[in-house]
């Protein structure tokens, strides 16, 4: 199922979101409406594949073939470093695809995957979602096994069954592809600790973007998703009373973006120099092939995807704009404590 669809509960006015997404003339977001009605489709054939994924085994020997992370803030880039870095890497990953068997991504993805057809996509998103079946998805149809179905947070510990089931079934993935693992999920940024002791292999890699531009951004998403910029989204989100003044919303919102980064202080710390990277989202955009090469030099074992052009990528636009008053976007600064 899309993120769209598995957080339907989560949403105020979905019927609304609907509205807003067939209207935008986004090709990205009704893409990703389509997915979701073809989830509802693949449901029975779904259901019996979970039933022979769950008597997968023997149990695969322990990868040592990376298991590389992407996390951060919402609206801070981290679908971008994804589609970037699927592209050029060596790398296997979750797809549009394998989203339709939650059941069964296993089976799934290797019984109606065809391998070749990962670069045929670009990269444009909407709010993490992507467009075309061989695209990255964010996987939440798998880490909900382990870490909980809330959409903005992670469960803090697990069972010692539960940690070992996810070893075994990345280990699983890691044998069927013969490549490194590549995923991003912003809500993994709620657990990194958590993540790095049961991953041994798990590398993490962290896109910070200038804070009062996610700040901004998160304050427009939710306006888009969720109808009114009173309702929370995305991760470590908290809802403000409607109709509350325009300053207590502005106040969620930057409270939002400072817990998050206080949180992901603490991941780094957890995982160590050595299983943590931090990628500036401007840097991502002005020389995208740079940041390849430096993600491929950090982690071992990760190359470039052979017939890889990186200079044919060139540059990305970024988003950072004032798309707010400006009395607002100098309320968010100074809430964030940031230099003018």
């Amino acid at each position: 199922m899309s993120k769209l669809g598995r957080e339907v509960g989560q949403f105020r006015d979905p019927w609304g979101l609907v509205r807003r997404m067939l209207s935008s003339g986004d090709h990205t977001a009704r893409w990703a409406l389509m997915h979701t009605a073809a989830s509802r489709l693949a449901a029975p054939v779904d259901a019996l594949l979970g039933l022979a994924e769950k008597r997968r085994g023997p149990f695969p020997a322990s990868s040592d073939l990376p298991l590389i992370l992407v996390v951060g803030p919402p609206r801070a880039g981290t679908t971008l470093l994804y589609q970037v870095l699927a592209r050029c890497l060596d790398v296997s990953y979750f797809d549009n695809l394998s989203a339709l068997f939650p059941r069964a991504p296993l089976t799934g993805r290797f019984l109606f995957g065809r391998p070749g057809r990962e670069t045929g996509y670009g990269f444009r998103s909407y709010y993490g979602n992507t467009s075309g079946w061989y695209a990255p998805n964010h996987g939440f149809n798998v880490w909900d096994r382990w870490l909980g179905d809330h959409p903005y947070h992670a469960r803090q510990s697990l069972s010692e069954a539960a940690a070992t089931d996810m070893r075994e079934f990345f280990d699983a993935w890691l044998e069927r592809t013969g490549k490194p693992f590549l995923n991003k999920n912003n809500r993994n940024a709620d657990c990194v600790p958590l993540l790095a002791a049961a991953l041994r292999n798990a590398v993490f890699i962290e896109v910070v973007r200038e804070p009062e531009y996610v700040a901004q951004s998160l304050l427009l998403a939710r306006a888009a998703i969720q109808g009114r910029a009173e309702y929370g989204w995305g991760l470590d989100s908290q809802q403000v009373e409607l109709g509350a003044r325009r300053e207590a919303v502005l106040d969620s919102v930057c409270d939002q973006v400072i817990r998050i980064h206080e949180k992901l202080d603490r991941a780094e710390a957890a995982a160590g120099d050595s299983r943590y990277l931090r990628i500036s989202y401007e840097d991502l955009c002005s020389d995208p092939a740079a940041i390849v090469e430096s993600v491929a030099a950090y982690i071992p074992r990760v190359e470039l995807r052979p017939g890889a052009d990186l200079g044919a990528i060139g540059t990305i636009s970024t988003r950072n704009e004032c798309r707010l008053p400006g009395s607002e976007m100098e309320y968010i600064r100074q809430r964030l404590r940031i230099p003018t």
